[in-house]
């Protein structure tokens, strides 16, 4: 019965609108895989199968729509009614069309403030880089991106990845730190968000050929 399928019909919406928004391509065709092996084992009335692809429509817009509200953006998702294919695999040929589609619209959307999300990122960095749980991870969900979309973005702006960005940060302020007498090597490490110094040492060593203690002495700080 129709009524005994809109919670999993609005439990699927969720799922697919959470990927759509986060521009993860993989898993929202696995969501679609899944809602059509569900709906398909379970009614072999294709009037019944496309009935249940409307309801789903009508969630979707409505989970789409409370993201775009949420996130104080001015894209409208309006969803019409799609007349399905009769064949049960185009019907899911073409709700995959659908998510794709509203995939395009957000990511052309986006397009146009990515670069401010972007440099947004570059100045929490900047700021915050003394955080020892700062990560990609972190990052992305600030400012509503899929850690691998912001991570694509994120080097197209600036060149680097975003890990390369923060530990060349870290190095640089340590440097800076380093000509300070009465700082030392291991607090510097806490200070600039390392949280063992064998890893700050070791990374420093990496990008500058020096421990810090041997760039402190070429320095000629003592």
């Amino acid at each position: 019965k129709r009524s005994e399928w809109l919670w999993t019909l609005k439990s699927y919406a969720e799922q697919l609108a959470e990927q759509i928004w986060q521009m993860d391509e993989n898993k929202m065709l696995q969501i679609c895989k899944n809602l059509h092996m569900e709906v398909s084992e379970k009614n072999e009335d294709s009037q019944v199968i496309h009935s249940l692809y409307k309801d789903l429509l009508a969630y979707l817009q409505g989970e789409m729509n409370d993201k775009t509200n949420s996130a104080g953006s001015d894209l409208n998702f309006s969803v019409e009614p799609h007349s399905f294919p009769s064949e049960h695999d185009r019907i899911q040929e073409k709700m995959i069309d659908i998510c794709l589609n509203v995939m395009g619209k957000i990511k052309e959307n986006r397009n146009f403030g990515h670069r401010n999300r972007i440099l947004q990122a570059v100045q929490y960095v900047q700021n915050h880089f003394a955080d020892k749980e700062l990560s990609l991870q972190k990052m992305a969900d600030m400012v509503q991106m899929s850690p691998s979309y912001f991570s694509v973005e994120f080097k197209k702006e600036m060149g680097t990845n975003f890990s390369q960005y923060l530990t060349e940060t870290r190095i640089e302020k340590t440097k800076s730190l380093l000509n300070d007498p009465l700082c030392k090597t291991y607090e510097i490490a806490y200070a600039v968000g390392y949280k063992d110094y064998p890893h700050f040492s070791k990374t420093f060593k990496k990008r500058t050929g020096l421990t810090p203690s041997e760039y402190r002495k070429r320095m000629g700080v003592s």
